[in-house]
């Protein structure tokens, strides 16, 4: 997991529209989210996916792989909060994993909020507010920073001591082997890399060998900024494990 930073001065156009204004009427007059088409096709459109998958460059939210097709997914779910269903500060990427993991897992502190008219002309913009409001024990990549509380070992599993984070790691089962394998095999690799450059220059001479380690950890290093690649927030962790 890592901080996104999403752009509310462009909200896509299908979640603006009158057409989805309607639904959202009709949806808190029922107060209940509906499941037929017409409903859950309006956080679906194309406008809505794209955004989305450029904004979190076609990684999850949650386990931070980069998957081929994304479930467009509800931070509160919208089968409870059913007014937030087109609300862009409530719609992330979620791999089919870890969405199906979190369903509607949601555990709070404080008293659920409930629907205000008033927040309606904020309809966009209140996941803030309800994440003071609630001290839910989810976290918000488009709001919280976790990288301080993460903890990676190199085994490639995932801890923390902050309690949204370990709620967040539990219910989306972010230590699951297949994603532990896959973060493993990034530091093997590299300290694979290194082994083979000590064989090869040990005999030499030594400029050369330093040579080599340097130019290895600051590729390592490059790669652990480059928003493109998958599990950065472990890339970040072993570069300053490894004092990169």
């Amino acid at each position: 997991m890592i901080h996104i930073n999403k752009d509310f001065s462009k909200i896509p156009a299908s979640l603006t529209s009158e057409t989805t204004n309607e639904r959202r009427r009709e949806i808190i007059k029922l107060k209940k989210f509906q499941t037929q088409g017409i409903y859950s096709s309006r956080y679906k459109k194309e406008d809505v996916k794209t955004a989305l998958s450029n904004l979190y460059r076609n990684k999850c939210a949650f386990c931070e792989q980069k998957i081929e097709r994304f479930d467009v997914e509800h931070f509160r779910p919208k089968s409870i909060y059913y007014w937030l269903a087109y609300s862009w500060d409530n719609l992330l990427v979620a791999c089919p994993v870890c969405n199906g993991n979190k369903t509607n897992h949601f555990k709070l502190i404080k008293k659920r909020v409930e629907f205000d008219d008033a927040d309606y002309k904020n309809i966009h913009h209140l996941a803030e507010k309800y994440n003071q409001l609630e001290e839910n024990l989810f976290f918000h990549p488009e709001i919280e920073n976790p990288e301080d509380d993460l903890d990676f070992k190199e085994d490639g599993t995932i801890s923390s001591d902050n309690q949204k984070l370990c709620y967040t790691i539990e219910t989306c089962k972010l230590n699951r082997p297949y994603l532990i394998e896959r973060r493993k095999r990034i530091i093997d690799n590299f300290l694979q890399q290194q082994n083979e450059i000590y064989l090869q220059y040990l005999s030499t001479k030594e400029e050369a060998l330093l040579y080599e380690i340097k130019a290895l950890r600051k590729l390592f290093k490059k790669e652990a900024l480059d928003k493109e690649n998958e599990f950065l927030a472990f890339r970040r962790k072993m570069v300053k494990n490894f004092s990169l």
